[in-house]
């Protein structure tokens, strides 16, 4: 069988856990336990992040002044360099954290989404699974978890998706929808295998 490592990608408050947690089941690892942000009671099921993964996201793109809820969008090329040049051994850091994953792996952050470039550099030929949930769910999810305005929620779902599409080829992603995943059959599974050709 081929192994396939991915990138779980897509706007926050879109199903990323969710589709972690299938991917778990179908036999990804995402590391040990104790690297992993445990659950809250705003994903009671847990997150399937590493916690040195979303530190290191964090820690790349403040240095061109960029967050999470605010992504500034760069050439892909400026943030490809950051892991050729191993700028501040960010890519050190990404590659010691790749080798203790046994594959096949997955790695899941949203942050992701805005960094593909610096993560394809770290892992070649791995797929990128993108969630998609309807941009006014997620805006009326951050509007209930973090006291923002649905248009704040808006306009950042739209910048998330701008980045993967600019920073992702048709041969690499899979657009996995949020309610497809919810009521995920066998039709889906299988477009999922052939994508990752396993």
């Amino acid at each position: 069988m081929k192994i396939t490592n991915l990138l779980i990608c897509g706007m926050h408050r879109s199903g990323t856990s969710l589709t972690g947690k299938v991917f778990e089941e179908l036999g990804y690892g995402f590391g040990p336990q104790e690297e992993l942000i445990p659950a809250k009671p705003s994903n009671q099921d847990g997150f399937w992040e590493r916690r040195d993964v979303v530190e290191l996201n964090d820690k790349i793109l403040s240095i061109y002044g960029s967050s999470w809820d605010f992504p500034v969008r760069v050439n892909p090329e400026i943030i490809r360099t950051i892991a050729i040049k191993n700028l501040y051994q960010f890519a050190d850091s990404a590659r010691k954290i790749v080798s203790e994953l046994q594959p096949p792996f997955a790695i899941k952050d949203p942050r992701v989404s805005l960094l593909i470039p610096f993560w394809k550099e770290i892992i070649p030929n791995t797929k990128m699974i993108i969630v998609v949930r309807n941009p006014i769910e997620v805006a009326n999810s951050l509007n209930q978890r973090q006291q923002t305005s649905i248009n704040f929620g808006l306009q950042l779902w739209k910048s998330y998706y701008q980045c993967l599409r600019s920073y992702t080829h048709a041969s690499e992603r899979f657009f996995l929808f949020h309610d497809c995943l919810i009521k995920a059959d066998k039709t889906l599974i299988e477009k999922i295998s052939n994508h990752l050709g396993i």
